[in-house]
């Protein structure tokens, strides 16, 4: 009986972890964010909402961070329109989140969140 009550306990701690972790994230980050390639500074990529008015492009990837943990890549398909993968997602720390998808040909990666707002997000893409 005492073994089922720590066990109990290791797996609360455990969840509230999670919860702290994922609730550090800045809450603007969940939606849907499209690459604005433009304003790429060198090693660091440029997204805006879905809803921005982009310049015309052959098409432009995204991604969707879904708060329960599911994540969605929109990639460029063969007609410029977008492809979703889906995925999930956990974060690690304050400023960075771990990526994987259903798809055993996606590799997995980690994106660093370098600033956030309403209408924009710079990241770091790292291939793990």
């Amino acid at each position: 009986m005492k073994l089922i009550f720590i066990l109990f306990g290791i797996l609360l701690l455990t969840a509230q972890t999670c919860q702290k972790t994922q609730s550090e994230l800045p809450p603007t980050l969940f939606g849907h964010w499209v690459h604005s390639f433009e304003e790429d500074k060198p090693a660091i990529q440029t997204y805006r909402p879905a809803s921005y008015a982009f310049p015309l492009a052959r098409g432009r990837e995204g991604f969707e961070l879904k708060e329960n943990g599911n994540f969605v890549l929109h990639s460029i398909g063969p007609a410029d329109g977008t492809e979703p993968i889906t995925g999930t997602w956990k974060s690690t720390s304050k400023n960075t989140i771990q990526v994987s998808f259903n798809n055993d040909g996606m590799a997995p990666y980690t994106i660093q969140l370098i600033h956030i707002t309403d209408s924009l997000l710079t990241l770091k893409k790292i291939i793990n």
